[in-house]
């Protein structure tokens, strides 16, 4: 046998045992559980339509990846030769030596700018090469920097050995916004 001990009030024992949950309304625990069981279906919908979603991006994902296989299986095979020439000691062959000169060529040609001088346009066409570019000076130098680009130029051994004369071609001077700027063009023929 147990020994209840109540240190509540009379009125303070009677209002909480008087709470039971026959005592809510019937009304209010229907829509209290018809709210509960929408918000869990509308969860329920909403993590479907992502798992959906997910689903097709990861099979998007998947065909990228399949299509890209090939090229990355070459990848591995030209990482491994070169890292095999390397190793032994040898200096790898070019992929496109055309390309890797060209980068060359115009970083040195970059270089090789006068403060005042830029490209605008470079091209190669049949053997010919074909530079076309603006300075402007504030002292109103514009020629002397193009001499002095030129100059660089025929210096630049890695241009000279493949090209010759380089020749200054046509001269157009404009102004724009109260600024002389000198265009000019300048080409050199490719050594057989």
């Amino acid at each position: 046998m147990m020994i209840e001990i109540n240190l509540l009030t009379e009125k303070t024992a009677a209002k909480t045992t008087g709470l039971r949950l026959g005592s809510f309304p019937k009304e209010k625990i229907i829509f209290t559980a018809s709210v509960i069981i929408a918000l869990l279906v509308a969860v329920h919908v909403s993590l479907f339509v992502v798992f959906i979603l997910k689903g097709r991006q990861a099979a998007l994902l998947n065909k990228k990846w399949q299509e890209l296989s090939p090229q990355w299986a070459t990848l591995g095979e030209l990482k491994k030769y070169y890292s095999n020439q390397v190793e032994r000691g040898e200096e790898p062959r070019q992929i496109d030596n055309g390309v890797d000169r060209w980068a060359l060529r115009l970083n040195s040609m970059s270089t090789d700018l006068p403060y005042g001088v830029w490209f605008n346009s470079l091209s190669f066409d049949a053997g010919n090469f074909i530079l076309k570019g603006s300075a402007v000076s504030l002292e109103k130098e514009e020629l002397s920097l193009i001499n002095k680009f030129m100059d660089n130029l025929k210096g630049n051994k890695g241009l000279a050995k493949d090209f010759h004369d380089l020749t200054l071609g046509a001269v157009q001077r404009r102004t724009i916004g109260g600024y002389d700027i000198v265009d000019f063009t300048l080409s050199a023929f490719q050594k057989k």
